[in-house]
């Protein structure tokens, strides 16, 4: 089980980490509904399996 931060998770989708931020308070992510996240305390943290799932939920949209 690994985990990605927010620097991290916006660096793999090429966009910028504000983006990603403001993502968890409007509950949407490049048109799409956005990935779960953890809060550890102050620490945002993104589950790799759950990104993985989104990315692939996300595709299957964009290609209906």
């Amino acid at each position: 089980m690994s985990y990605l931060t927010t620097i991290e998770l916006a660096a793999e989708l090429k966009i910028s980490e504000v983006t990603l931020r403001q993502s968890r308070v409007t509950g949407k992510l490049l048109g799409a509904k956005a990935p779960r996240h953890l809060k550890l305390g102050r620490q945002v943290r993104y589950l790799s399996s759950d990104i993985e799932q989104w990315i692939n939920e996300t595709n299957q949209v964009e290609a209906a």
